[in-house]
């Protein structure tokens, strides 16, 4: 056996392909752990064929796939005292033991962390690939970091990182948006790897992914992520207003103290919230954004309401627009 690695896999009712997912991962003898996130008993039969072959877990009841997650980080040390790196995967197929095993000398060599990257084309349904590139626009523009895909749950990580999993919030898919956040702002390296796509002939109707509930929990996170760039956008907005109502014609430098409390609100949240181990990197990478977004606005508020003579009612959602988009190419060239 690879007694440096752990296959972390999360399981809830599954059919037999989690089967055939731990045969082949022992057939590279890679030590496997599966968490069973309290599927009813009647999936005991899956169970009961690979729990001899694996360490195995059951939780109680149905928590989500970021409790199980959570549950398999805390009790690695114990149950495999030698191992160095954890890769979690699905159990329903859709990671390719090649991809694994891919994943697996990475590590070795790299010693950072490890993320899948699907390339998703036409034959993925479109409420996957809208849902992949919606989390993707929402999270660059809160958080100004971008990965290409956030989603995959092909994720490698050195035992370092373990104390780390365990506390980041979270216990359904929402946790895995989280982690990568987390990971991102404390500026640890996440090592992009293509993996091969294999998605269900079924369309993934088994998905345990609860389309409104899963996606409004996401959604609410990056929110609250970006919520010094949503009060330093309204404060853009209501100093606009307020200065153009009472006649002030320079309404426009109100941008800059907009921008610079973001800046500021960002770098204490961040601070507290997911301290860096590189604070410098942190402040200039900030500093950088803001002063590129807010000259960039600035110039653009300048040119439509006073050489294009625009209607300052219809400047103001043009630049939110391309505020947006700042925030999103920035995140992109700076990821």
């Amino acid at each position: 056996m690879k007694k440096e690695f752990v296959i972390l896999i999360p399981s809830y009712e599954p059919d037999e392909q989690l089967i055939k997912v731990v045969d082949s991962l022992l057939i590279e003898e890679l030590p496997v752990l599966v968490v069973n996130d309290g599927s009813s008993e009647q999936y005991d039969t899956v169970f009961n064929i690979i729990k001899d072959k694996v360490q195995y877990i059951k939780l109680d009841h149905n928590q989500g796939k970021g409790a199980a997650l959570k549950e398999g980080y805390k009790n690695i040390p114990a149950l495999f005292p030698e191992a160095k790196y954890v890769i979690t995967a699905d159990g329903d197929g859709q990671h390719s033991t090649k991809d694994i095993v891919k994943m697996s000398k990475i590590l070795l060599e790299k010693n950072e962390c490890v993320l899948g990257i699907r390339p998703f084309d036409k034959s993925v349904p479109f409420r996957s690939r809208f849902g992949n590139y919606f989390s993707q626009t929402t999270r660059g523009l809160a958080t100004k970091t971008y990965l290409e895909d956030d989603q995959c749950g092909l994720r490698g990580f050195p035992i370092r990182y373990l104390n780390e999993l365990s506390k980041i919030k979270g216990n359904r898919y929402d946790y895995e948006i989280n982690q990568l956040t987390s990971f991102q702002l404390r500026d640890y390296q996440i090592i992009p790897m293509e993996i091969e796509l294999i998605y269900p002939k079924d369309n993934n109707k088994k998905t345990h992914f609860k389309n409104f509930k899963d996606t409004w929990n996401i959604q609410c996170i990056i929110a609250f992520q970006g919520l010094p760039s949503l009060i330093s956008l309204s404060l853009l907005i209501a100093g606009l207003l307020v200065l153009y109502y009472f006649g002030y014609s320079f309404h426009h430098l109100i941008i800059f103290p907009a921008y610079l409390i973001s800046a500021c609100l960002t770098l204490i949240m961040w601070t507290i919230l997911e301290p860096s181990q590189k604070p410098l990197n942190r402040v200039l990478k900030e500093l950088l954004f803001t002063i590129i977004k807010m000259t960039s606005v600035f110039a653009l508020m300048y040119l439509f309401t006073d050489a294009f003579k625009m209607s300052f009612f219809i400047a103001i959602p043009i630049l939110v627009i391309l505020a947006c988009f700042y925030n999103l190419l920035l995140s992109r060239i700076f990821k």
